[in-house]
């Protein structure tokens, strides 16, 4: 396609398409451009689109394949490309340039047709935007190049919107280029790469990378950025995702003032980091910055490494500290930073003023956070961690049960060891409780991260739930009423077979299991319900509301004593309703001398309604 006027509004798709140039026996160069798209004079706005699998090829004497997608002529007029996706996702993949031979990933080329003959005529600009708010997906994969002389430069601006953003990234104008990210999100996928070339020859001249709103987030593996000067100011953010390394090389140079650097955080003190291969020039660091971490596990995680110390006031520049977002309790919790090996690293250190305990449920109807006096023993704080304990002390009548409200709305969570209820009957509302098994500090509690429910009570989650280590209602003889509007986490386990003791209560819930594994040999001869085990009476109700999920969960016994015995891969249940998905799921029986026998692999059990 050949673009002309001052304005091409673009809404389609512009895939599979090739330009391809070869010169032979004669000295001037090969040239192809725009493998999609080329576009002179260069307006265009996109509003939606797939822009994938298009190719320049050229082969001879100077070969130039540039814009595997589109070419974007500086030469004449104005020139801007400007993404904004009102209808719909915009998606720049699988393209490419290939000059005699060599295979280079390549959305979009700004630049000239003919380097010896002609000059770029304006300041060139690339803008992300999402004016009406649709966080639709902004993607190039392949990168983004520049060529633009006669003193002009190159812009990327973003104001706005979702952008992925891959690929080699070479940009290289004589006026300078700049990188703006004032709004919205734009993340570096794995193996980005952002360079500046060689038209600008002013001596130390970098690559400005701007992050004064909105959040620059490395989510790859890796990315880099070379001959750039990235500043975070107030208002901007940037964020390493766990198992994230985002590398400066030795010319780039880092400055953080008043902005926030946020990261993913795990256990074994594994975190996402900041490299600064820079030997002259070391990170800085000014104003009142904010640090952030995903989640809280407490550690001590290097968070940035440099090649030059950094001063000696840098942690101090830290003055207030975030756990995804949510500003932490100074009276629980402790949140710093600090360098450490002789200034060259900067460090985050996560950790609780007192250890983990069990603490009960007082007793009154009331909110459940971080801060409320409501908890036994005394009238304590429930800390991040602790174990929840609901033992019906003031819990009422089935009829008439005990509202505990969490937090102060949707969007706040509390995050436990483990929650038990072992009596009396309680509605949740309000936020998520989360239970996890690696948040807890100290010895004096085991972790869970599991919900228990025993007792003859009515137990209504009208809240969001994720209870990593399940959901068991294991107590002997149980017949609690259990609903749960929204419940992701471990396998749920709805009685005891090897002790006998029945569950005989009514449990209805959306249900979200997935890659949960059960496996078994030997005395662990008979094995059942990989997402969800019922043991109980027939009479019992069992209901798996719209938007349940079971996937990828699976049992496995093999070589049991006497012969292997496998029963539903995802659910082992009488169902009054299966409304949800069950899929992917597996029940694997072996055995070298007796019998293997393997029934249901997504669900056994006799279905009521489905």
């Amino acid at each position: 396609m050949h673009a002309y006027g001052s304005l091409t509004t673009l809404s389609g798709s512009v895939t599979g398409n090739k330009v391809e140039a070869t010169s032979t026996g004669n000295t001037r160069e090969a040239r192809s451009f725009g493998g999609g798209i080329y576009a002179e004079p260069s307006n265009i706005v996109i509003t939606r689109g797939q822009y994938t699998n298009n190719q320049a090829i050229a082969t001879g004497p100077g070969a130039r394949a540039e814009g595997g997608a589109i070419f974007m002529s500086t030469t004449y007029g104005t020139h801007s490309l400007t993404l904004d996706p009102t209808a719909g996702a915009i998606t720049f993949s699988g393209n490419s340039v290939t000059a005699n031979g060599v295979t280079t990933p390549n959305a979009i080329h700004f630049g000239r047709f003919d380097q010896a003959l002609s000059d770029t005529s304006a300041n060139t600009f690339l803008t992300i935007q999402d004016t009406n708010t649709t966080t639709n997906l902004i993607t190039i994969a392949d990168g983004i190049t520049t060529d633009i002389n006669n003193g002009k430069t190159f812009t990327l601006a973003q104001s706005a919107g979702n952008f992925l953003w891959g690929g080699p990234n070479l940009f290289d104008s004589a006026g300078g280029d700049t990188v703006s990210l004032t709004g919205g999100s734009m993340r570096l996928a794995n193996g980005f790469t952002l360079d500046r070339g060689a038209l600008n020859t002013t001596p130390g001249s970098l690559l400005a990378f701007n992050v004064s709103g909105g959040n620059l987030k490395s989510e790859g593996a890796a990315a880099s950025l070379k001959n750039t000067a990235l500043s975070v100011s107030s208002g901007g953010k940037l964020t390493v995702d766990l198992g994230s390394t985002l590398t400066l090389d030795a010319n780039s140079t880092f400055a953080l003032n008043g902005g926030t650097l946020s990261f993913g955080v795990d256990n074994g003190n594994a975190s996402g980091k900041i490299v600064s291969l820079n030997t002259t020039t070391a990170p800085t660091f000014s104003g009142s910055n904010t640090l952030d971490i995903s989640d809280w596990i407490h550690g001590t995680y290097t968070v940035l490494e440099a090649e030059t110390p950094m001063a000696s006031n840098a942690a101090g520049t830290f003055t207030t500290f975030t756990v995804g977002g949510i500003a932490i309790d100074p009276a629980t919790m402790r949140l710093s930073a600090v360098l450490n090996n002789e200034d060259y690293e900067l460090q985050v250190i996560a950790g609780l003023n007192q250890d983990s305990s069990e603490k009960t449920w007082g007793g009154t109807a009331g909110t459940w956070n971080y801060t409320n006096t409501n908890w036994l023993p005394g009238s304590s704080k429930f800390v991040l961690g602790d174990l929840a304990k609901f033992d019906g002390t003031g819990a009422g009548s089935p009829a008439s049960p005990m509202a505990v409200t969490v937090g102060a709305g949707a969007g706040t969570q509390v995050e436990t060891a483990g929650m038990s209820i072992t009596g009396g009957s309680y509605t949740f509302s309000g936020g998520k409780i989360v239970g996890r098994t690696d948040i807890s500090q100290g010895s004096v509690i085991t972790p869970t991260g599991r919900l228990d429910i025993a007792g003859t009570g009515n137990i209504v989650f009208n809240n969001a739930v994720d209870f990593r280590g399940g959901l068991w209602v294991y107590a002997g003889g149980s017949s609690a009423n259990i609903t749960l509007a929204d419940y992701t986490g471990g396998r749920v386990v709805l009685g005891n077979r090897p002790t006998n003791s029945r569950y005989s209560g009514t449990f209805s819930g959306k249900l979200n299991i997935q890659n949960q594994t059960l496996s078994g040999s030997g005395s662990s001869s008979y094995l059942y319900g990989g997402g969800l085990e019922y043991y109980g009476p027939a009479s019992s109700s069992i209901s798996l509301l719209p938007g349940t999920l079971i996937k990828n969960n699976s049992i496995t016994v093999t070589d049991g004593s006497g012969g292997s015995l496998v029963l539903g891969g995802g659910v082992f249940a009488g169902l009054d309703i299966l409304a949800g998905t069950i899929e992917g799921n597996k029940a694997i029986a072996s055995h070298t001398t007796q019998y293997a026998n393997a029934q249901g692999g997504g669900v056994i059990g006799s279905i009521r309604a489905c």
